[in-house]
């Protein structure tokens, strides 16, 4: 056999091997868990841990801001009603206040994302933060929303039921 045919029947072999997976699957969301995150009806949810990149324990900056706040998921809607605790994000004592929230389910997926919109005001300046978290983790008493691939999350938003 020729050098390069046989060079070529090595890589072939190599890359043609199937790679075992110690990854566990990917959570699929179903509607029993989506009735965990708004309880029937109506369920308050409060901030724990807000990661900038859970993975490496980097706590976001904003976190002291964002600990404060409750999340509010209804059954029957895609709105979340945040309640902002005392602590702003931006600026101290900021003029005004505004967020913008939607949790959506996507039962073919079997996915449920939170988007997530805060914004602030002061004097002629105004800041404001935009992302959207994939539901990684839920149960009757936790939450956890995280951006990333696979098991590498990144920002993390987690939460634990208050009622």
């Amino acid at each position: 056999m020729k050098p390069q045919y046989a060079l070529f029947a090595l890589l072939l072999l190599i890359f043609s091997c199937e790679k075992e997976e110690d990854e566990q699957p990917k959570l699929k969301i179903n509607p029993e868990d989506i009735e965990l995150v708004h309880g029937g009806s109506e369920k308050t949810w409060q901030v724990v841990e807000y990661y900038e990149h859970h993975d490496n324990g980097w706590v976001d900056e904003n976190r002291d801001c964002i600990a404060d706040d409750t999340y509010t998921f209804r059954a029957n809607t895609t709105e979340v009603e945040m309640t902002m605790g005392d602590n702003s994000c931006y600026y101290e004592n900021p003029d005004s206040q505004a967020q913008l929230l939607a949790f959506t389910y996507y039962p073919e997926d079997g996915k449920a994302y939170l988007d997530h919109g805060r914004f602030e005001s002061k004097d002629q300046f105004s800041s404001g933060s935009v992302y959207i978290l994939e539901l990684e983790e839920v149960s009757a008493n936790r939450l956890v929303f995280a951006s990333g691939r696979d098991d590498t999350w990144a920002r993390t938003l987690i939460l634990e039921a208050i009622n």
